[in-house]
């Protein structure tokens, strides 16, 4: 699988889900939330991966800032 192909593939299946609106169900509704919620972390905690690898690598000086703090505000907006 070509690097990003599993990125683009949630991206997709979340666009494709159906916009919560007054006709779907709570229990729908609640169901998403969680497994939105879930998706969330689990994206939090691979983000969190990478910037260590990213800091460990000093890979901000190929980019920029100095350090990587600065180079997560400057361009992540983090």
């Amino acid at each position: 699988m070509p690097a990003g192909a599993g990125f683009e593939a949630v991206v997709t299946a979340l666009g494709q889900a159906p916009a919560a609106g007054w006709d779907v169900p709570d229990d729908v509704l609640v169901t998403r939330m969680r497994e939105l919620v879930s998706i969330r972390a689990m994206v939090d905690a691979a983000l969190a991966e990478q910037v260590a690898a990213f800091d460990t690598r000093a890979g901000a000086r190929y980019d920029g800032p100095t350090s990587t703090p600065a180079w997560l505000l400057a361009r992540l907006r983090l």
